[in-house]
């Protein structure tokens, strides 16, 4: 007894005619009446009576019978459903756009984390800044991306999940001979007659430190702008110029020659995950909670190690 005997027989059941039942299940009226008798032979029971070729009747058994091959029916539809959901969750490409923070945050290895646990995922990953990822995330360029939230924000809560990753604090950057490195906290006004230098409008740093200045009635001087940390550090080395960087991404470029100090009151920002909710992509959700269990894991483990 297999799926498509119990299949035949609820159609039978349905139409209560052998020839009709052929003509909807697209087979020959013999070949369904062999295996009508196949199904009650391998039962040992009558399940439905053809002795009247006007009309055939369904036994008792064969009503009982019914009841079960139903259930059983959409218990295997539902089993198809779910397989096919759990192929399309463990198949195909995500397109992820991570603004450029892989390196710093650990995200490199977080993927290849997630790869070694299910490697029929597949990524094409584009690192760009988060106004030009807003942009192809929008168009449907792009499944994913990883942005700050200060970017993020420009998209509606009701059309885009945002996952939270890891928190971080944007700070001033100054060379260690720098005499605002005598102050613990900064305020734009300590700044207001410095050269400043700042990565690019659309990068999650430049408008928050703009609005920053603003609100304290203070047009900021920027001398230089860049898409490179690296050419940012340089730029303020052996001067007097300062810069702002997240503490996270300076982490890696800041030697002994630089210092960093905090503004007051705090700049803080968040690093999310953002996919559309109309996403067909289910990987796309699961990928998306076991970044985060990384994420978590990571913090936790770097906190125990300091």
């Amino acid at each position: 007894m297999n799926i498509s005997d119990l299949q035949s027989f609820i159609a039978v059941y349905h139409l209560r005619s052998i020839s009709s039942a052929a003509l909807e299940l697209n087979m020959t009226q013999a070949a369904l009446s062999k295996r009508m008798k196949a199904l009650q032979c391998d039962l040992q029971i009558q399940l439905i009576n053809t002795e009247n070729r006007r009309q055939l009747v369904i036994t008792e058994a064969g009503d009982l019978f019914y009841q079960y091959a139903k259930e059983a029916i959409l218990r295997y539809d539902k089993l198809q459903l779910d397989l096919n959901d759990y192929r399309r969750m463990n198949t195909g490409v995500i397109k992820l756009g991570i603004i450029p923070v892989l390196a710093q945050y650990g995200i490199t290895q977080l993927i290849g984390q997630f790869k070694q646990k299910h490697p029929s995922f597949n990524f094409h990953i584009i690192e760009n800044e988060g106004v030009n990822l807003l942009s192809s995330l929008t168009e449907g360029k792009i499944d994913a991306s990883i942005l700050r939230d200060t970017q993020s924000n420009l998209l509606q809560d009701s059309l885009y999940h945002k996952i939270p990753l890891v928190n971080d604090e944007l700070v001033v950057v100054v060379p260690a001979s720098h005499p605002l490195t005598r102050k613990a906290k900064l305020k734009p006004q300590d700044l207001a007659n410095l050269e400043l230098v700042t990565l690019l409008k659309g990068s999650g740093v430049y408008e928050p430190v703009i609005t920053r200045f603003k609100s304290c009635g203070i047009e900021p001087h920027v001398f230089f702008e860049s898409a490179h940390i690296e050419t940012i550090i340089e730029m303020i080395n052996h001067s007097q110029r300062a810069t702002f960087l997240f503490k996270k991404s300076a982490e890696p470029f800041v030697t002994p020659a630089f210092e960093m100090r905090s503004f007051s009151p705090p700049i803080h920002s968040q690093l999310q995950f953002v996919y559309p909710k109309a996403t067909c992509l289910m990987s796309i959700g699961e990928f998306a909670k076991q970044l985060r269990q990384l994420f978590q894991y990571k913090i936790t483990s770097e906190q125990e190690n300091i």
